[in-house]
């Protein structure tokens, strides 16, 4: 049906073909759309493409063990061949031509609050490498906390945004460097985004989801 709609609004139909017949044969695949023009399959044989070839989309492991939750693949995009894999229980772990180091870059599993026995939305969920990052070696993470002294009552957990420092080589990151930038209480443990990401305005963009809880009801939501 949406083929039949694009067509409707930018085309209209070969003389000699009401409207509805024309759109009809566009939703069952006998006449395809190309450029301003349509053909049939008895006039031109097999109808070209509605989305024309380009380039393609395939799938290749990059890495497996010591990997157990990845949910996030940033490249530095200043230094050759070095990739950061965040796993979601807790550990960045680096990426190179010779695969994964045997060390964590990264290692905040004992900030965290999430359970590893069953699924789980929370964890350690985002990371954004600084635009310079070969020079200041700035990078931010979104982790789930347990609560906070200043967390409402109830409330399931806190979401922290946090700049830390790599080592010179990039190898690996200092833990005692982080610097909270921001705390959220979390009402629910579920639907908390958590991907982070500079803008090309320079900018760092972080969503925090909607608060999580079945069918958006419970702590956190408006009654309305």
């Amino acid at each position: 049906m949406c083929v039949g709609k694009i067509m409707r609004r930018t085309t209209d139909s070969p003389k000699g073909v009401s409207r509805r017949a024309f759109l009809r044969a566009s939703v069952t695949g006998t006449t395809a759309l190309f450029g301003s023009t349509a053909f049939s399959r008895s006039e031109a044989g097999a109808p070209p493409p509605v989305i024309p070839e380009g380039g393609r989309v395939g799938l290749r492991r990059v890495a497996d063990e010591p990997l157990q939750q990845p949910v996030a693949f940033e490249t530095a995009s200043d230094v050759e061949n070095r990739h950061y894999i965040v796993d979601q229980t807790g550990r960045i772990h680096v990426l190179t031509s010779a695969g994964v180091a045997r060390e964590p870059f990264l290692d905040v599993r004992d900030k965290l609050k999430m359970r590893v026995d069953s699924p789980d939305e929370r964890g350690l969920l985002g990371l954004a490498l600084h635009p310079e990052f070969r020079m200041n070696r700035r990078f931010y993470v979104r982790y789930s906390a347990p609560p906070r002294a200043s967390t409402p009552r109830n409330f399931d957990h806190t979401a922290v945004l946090s700049e830390f420092r790599a080592n010179e080589d990039l190898l690996a990151a200092d833990p005692d460097s982080e610097r909270t930038i921001l705390e959220i209480p979390e009402p629910q443990a579920n639907h908390n985004a958590g991907d982070v990401e500079f803008g090309p305005d320079g900018y760092l963009y972080v969503p925090f989801g909607d608060g999580g809880g079945a069918r958006d009801t419970g702590r956190g939501h408006a009654v309305d």
